[in-house]
């Protein structure tokens, strides 16, 4: 169970995508349902049965469907588990409700912590939405389920605090398509006249941190003024955009900003940047980073999401509201090539090890298998 799942791309899609489509294709019988525009019969897509259910309407980008109940509740006579993904949300509750009903167990995948959101942070009528919900009805989601599942030792933290046993939590990266995300050689320059290349992939966002990038940029264009950063990325908070106009004027010609960049493009481009700069000021996932490292890019970041791990075992890590530090370690890799070489082995060695897909659906399965039969 799944609010979203592709073509509808995001951190939780990827995962969502992955565990069903490998727990597949290891002989395992798999349903998912989710929302769609309109609805659509049942579908078989890489071996998992897609149920697409109509949306009644949606709360903060929360789709809520009566037919998901339904469709759900075929489908759990006879299911071994319910896996659902994105608390708090109305699959979630859709799930616990069933599975109590049905007697199985209940895996819940929790990606995201809707009181560290900026739109619950800057508007009333979120904060007031979400702290009823967890009041009322929410944690009993967390109750229900059987083991939870979080991608980093952060967020496990984070729901110890919310009072959950550990022994219930599950850390579980997300993986990545090494096949796809790797390094490999470029036949044309992607960005001319310049000897540098700083790149940020991300939404245009206060959360994403580009503010922090620009105000450290001019203390790299001191050090190194050969140097270009390219932004990838759709701008989705307007206030923000005219907030930053101000840092984007003291280093105009040296930004450019690129939309609609389809994967291979993005690949391109990761294999061609010096480093990554990834100031972000919270991530649920945080898979920027293990892409550019995939593609042996250097990455400087800071301790947010799945991504601190790896970033501080394979990168340097910065602090977050902090321009001056952000600037110090963008100029340290640009000066250094040979500290460029070793973060980049370092980089592919770490990937390769903690998050290619096979590994983590391992993890997956072990999980499904111990509570199986917890009837």
């Amino acid at each position: 169970m799944t609010p979203y799942y592709p073509p509808h791309w995001g951190g939780l899609e990827v995962v969502a995508y992955h565990v069903a489509s490998q727990m597949a294709k290891r002989g395992h019988n798999v349903n998912v349902v989710t929302s769609a525009p309109r609805c659509n019969s049942s579908i078989l897509e890489e071996n998992v049965n897609v149920h697409r259910v109509s949306v009644s309407f949606k709360v903060f980008n929360t789709p809520l469907s009566l037919e998901a109940y339904r469709v759900c509740k075929i489908l759990a006579e006879h299911a071994d588990l319910i896996h659902t993904y994105a608390y708090p949300v109305y699959f979630s509750d859709i799930s616990k409700l069933i599975a109590a009903k049905r007697g199985i167990p209940l895996v819940l995948e929790w990606v995201m912590d809707p009181r560290e959101s900026q739109t619950y942070k800057q508007s009333l009528l979120a904060r007031l939405v979400t702290d009823m919900y967890f009041k009322i009805h929410g944690d009993m989601v967390f109750d229900k389920a059987s083991v939870i599942i979080v991608p980093s030792e952060q967020f496990k933290e984070r729901v110890i605090r919310y009072g959950v046993s550990k022994d219930k939590i599950q850390v579980i990266p997300c993986g990545i398509d090494t096949n796809i995300f790797s390094p490999g050689r470029l036949t044309t320059k992607l960005q001319k006249n310049t000897k540098f290349m700083i790149l940020f992939v991300g939404r245009i966002s206060e959360q994403k941190g580009l503010d922090i990038l620009l105000k450290a940029l001019p203390r790299v264009l001191k050090e190194h003024p050969d140097t270009s950063l390219i932004v990838i990325g759709l701008c989705d908070q307007m206030h923000f955009w005219r907030r930053i106009q101000k840092d984007l004027a003291m280093v105009r010609g040296h930004v450019r900003f690129l939309e609609n960049v389809t994967r291979s493009q993005l690949i391109s481009y990761y294999r061609a940047a010096e480093v990554l700069a990834f100031p972000s000021r919270y991530e649920s996932f945080g898979m920027v980073p293990i892409e550019a490292m995939a593609c042996g890019t250097p990455v400087v970041g800071t301790p947010v999401g799945i991504s601190a791990g790896i970033v501080r075992q394979a990168g340097i890590l910065v602090n977050r509201e902090d321009p001056e530090n952000l600037a110090e370690a963008l100029n340290r890799i640009l000066s250094e090539p040979h500290l460029r070489q070793k973060l980049s082995r370092k980089s592919l060695q770490a990937v390769s090890d903690e998050y290619c897909w096979e590994r983590i659906i391992d993890k997956y399965e072990d999980t499904y298998q111990s509570i199986k039969f917890l009837r």
